[in-house]
């Protein structure tokens, strides 16, 4: 029957007997799962043959990724850029300069309306611009051809409005300086524009703006192709406004230059006849010496010293947290048992003195005995104030400690005493509290009513910068003064996407802040880096790169999972004109030239690869290993297996010694070939050494349960020529 059927269905309709089609389907299906497991077995090998000292990742040039690809790694941050209508006038700009349609180019220029537009514009490989940065880059670039068709359409425009300043006379404009603003961000190729710049800078020179001063003579310097200033006098004017704006570094470099190029030049300043070179000399000569940088959160060092661990054991001093008031409780907001990072406080020392902060509770001691010299509130109260602490949800890394000069600033919450629990007071927020650091008294304390602070002060010059994120996930710079403590000012940066943790709250720490020559540079950690000019408050420029992938579990916690359980901080280190990024939990590295901008190149690492520190040509990541990455070749010099949770070390790196703190004592490893010199374990061995941190002849060792300080030893640096001297 079944062949008869067969037979009539073929004569009937065409189609085979089912018993043919489940074999073609069989075969199909055999033939689909042999591709996948081909594919699977190729990819198993190469994942197999992958090892910790050359791990699977390249080097990518800024070019190679596309970032609208569906395999690029996402960005989450939202840059604020300018309206639509002024990018599509810049790309037309463009694309008729390309053609050399010089009328219809400079129609879409002059159709520009930026009143108003403090948006960013698009400046390739990621990078973002203000308008006028961007407009005076497009026209700078221009070919001789098109400086020329400029200069016809735009001279006459710009003389009658510098001949207006030039008169002072009928028609002169209200604002002198709003008009040379004009002039510079909208005419400065013109014949008129460096004219107009130079005397940009003068006024801004009157009125104490000396930075903004520097740009608009640098601008004249350096873009425009066919000046008559004096080149010697406008680089001496540069000298005394980098001198004014304390930019040492800058300064220096600039100096320099002058000495090759004007050594035989006399300028005028203020009717005196001076020598060029001299006199510039002079000013970095009266300049202070460069005090010594504040150091990265990531990097600790001895600086052209031989270091060596103590022979024995035995602590000069130690200072014990008893954890046991908190042993086995759990997260009041989770239920999940309280996690080791719970007990390791924020630290950091002065000359004399070494500071901790413990859940708000700040204390002193001193450096030579270990003596308690002073304490904000008693050692017991540290329970109540961790649980008070996780019950609103204030993240463990809030509660931060800086030292600078004269003040303590940390990251405190108030407490509340018995008489006020009984009449339900509310204990105080956090807030940032400013304490005199020979006494522990309050000098100021800094509430923000607005937003939530996501990172510990950055400290320039007399004031403290943050980063923070309001009701409307929008991020801001903010800057408070030292002396009082109050809000000077905020930049607004963007909206950071799905910047929430897992207990649904913003978290702290994950965004770095790094002050070089006078401009400060913001890492988001969520896929943005700023770079904002402190005296005029405003952004230079701002790179939007790949970053994390969002987090999906956002007010969500489970089993095994502990307090600790915390998002991993970016690392932002500067060295040598570039900075080095990488965010937390991403998988890429970027090499980033700080004077162009632009991206020198960038590298695929593993995930959980931290930036732990750079010393010369070497990078130091950290996760279950230490591996050295050469800055040169970009390969992985050697990788050194480690034991415990290492990803929230901090290195201390000295000539011939990279020491590194673990859950088991303290490894000394050779940064020539990653051998383990030796493993010192200390006096506290139960609880493990999370930081090292240097203090005259003192090593100060932190962990979870104490604070131990041994004696350091120190030898003038030899003459190694392989020592990787910091």
């Amino acid at each position: 029957m079944a062949g008869t059927f067969g037979s009539k269905c073929r004569r009937v309709c065409g189609c085979r007997p089912a018993r043919a089609a489940n074999r073609i389907a069989e075969r199909a299906f055999l033939f689909r799962a042999a591709l996948a497991v081909a594919a699977f077995a190729s990819i198993a090998v190469v994942v197999a043959t992958r090892s910790r000292a050359q791990p699977l990742a390249t080097v990518v040039s800024s070019t190679d990724e596309d970032s609208d690809s569906p395999q690029a790694a996402p960005k989450t941050f939202a840059v604020r850029k300018a309206d639509s209508k002024i990018v599509e006038s810049l790309e037309d700009f463009q694309r008729y300069s390309a053609k050399r349609s010089w009328e219809l180019a400079f129609h879409a220029m002059n159709s520009i309306d930026d009143a108003g537009d403090a948006g960013l514009v698009p400046a390739g490989d990621g990078f973002y611009v203000p308008l006028r940065k961007r407009v005076e880059q497009l026209l700078c670039n221009l070919p001789p051809e098109g400086r020329d068709a400029y200069r016809l359409f735009n001279d006459a425009g710009a003389k009658k409005l510098w001949q207006q300043l030039q008169d002072g006379g009928h028609g002169l404009p209200s604002d002198e300086v709003a008009t040379l603003r004009k002039l510079v961000d909208h005419y400065f190729m013109t014949s008129v524009g460096d004219l107009a710049a130079d005397r940009f800078g003068d006024a801004l020179f009157e009125q104490g703006n000396f930075a903004a001063a520097e740009r608009a003579w640098r601008l004249v310097a350096e873009k425009y192709p066919d000046t008559h200033l004096p080149l010697a006098k406008l680089q001496v004017k540069r000298c005394i406004a980098l001198s004014m704006s304390d930019r040492r570094e800058a300064l220096a470099a600039l100096v320099a230059q002058v000495r090759e190029k004007y050594a035989d030049q006399n300028v005028t300043l203020g009717g005196r006849e001076v020598n060029a070179a001299e006199f510039a000399e002079s000013l970095l000569a009266k300049m202070p010496a460069a005090a010594a940088a504040i150091p990265s959160p990531q990097i600790s060092g001895i600086d052209g010293q031989e270091a060596s661990l103590p022979a024995a054991a035995e602590p000069a001093w130690q200072i014990p947290f008893g954890v046991n008031d908190l042993a086995g409780q759990n997260d009041p907001q989770t239920g999940m048992p309280l996690g080791k990072s719970i007990f390791r406080p924020a630290c950091c020392v002065d000359q004399r003195r070494f500071y901790a902060n413990r859940f708000g509770t700040v204390f002193a001691a001193d450096l030579a005995s270990g003596k308690m010299l002073w304490r904000t509130g008693k050692f017991s109260d540290f329970a109540q104030q961790a649980m008070q602490g996780l019950q609103q949800g204030i993240s463990p890394e809030s509660f931060f400690l800086v030292a600078t000069g004269d003040k303590l600033l940390a990251g405190r919450i108030g407490s509340n005493n018995l008489l006020g629990n009984l009449f339900g007071a509310t204990p105080e927020p956090w807030h940032i509290e400013c304490l005199d650091p020979a006494t522990g008294k309050p000098l100021w304390s800094y509430r923000p009513t607005e937003e939530t602070i996501v990172s510990a002060p950055s400290i320039v010059g007399d004031a403290a910068y943050l980063l923070g994120i309001e009701g409307n996930n929008s991020m801001y710079l903010v800057c408070v003064g030292l002396a009082d403590g109050k809000q000077r000012w905020t930049t607004p940066l963007g909206t950071p996407q799905n910047n929430r943790n897992w207990r649904g709250t913003y978290n702290f720490g994950g965004p770095k802040l790094l002050a070089i020559d006078g401009e400060l540079y913001l890492a988001t950690n969520y896929g943005a880096l700023f770079a904002i000019d402190p005296a005029t408050h405003e952004i230079d420029w701002a790179l939007q790169h790949d970053t994390r992938p969002a987090s999906s579990n956002q007010g969500m916690w489970w089993g095994q999972m502990t307090t600790d359980t915390s998002e991993f901080g970016n690392a932002l280190v500067g060295t040598d004109g570039a900075c080095y990024l990488k965010d937390g939990a991403s998988s890429m590295l970027y090499a980033i030239d700080l004077a162009a901008p632009a991206i020198r190149w960038k590298r695929l690492l593993a995930a959980d690869d931290y930036l732990a520190s750079i010393d010369g040509s070497t990078a130091y990541l950290l996760a279950d290993d230490l591996s050295a990455l050469d800055l040169h070749t970009k390969k992985l010099r050697w990788s050194t297996k480690l034991p415990g949770q290492t990803d929230a070390a901090r290195l201390l790196i000295c000539l011939n010694h990279v020491f590194v703190p673990t859950e088991r004592g303290i490894f000394d490893i050779n940064p020539a070939n990653g051998d383990v010199q030796r493993i010192f374990r200390g006096a506290d061995r139960e609880a493990g050494v999370r930081q090292l941190m240097p203090a005259g002849d003192k090593l100060i060792a932190i962990g979870n349960a104490a604070v131990t300080a041994y004696p350091l030893r120190r030898s003038a640096a030899a003459n190694n020529p392989s020592s990787a001297a910091k």
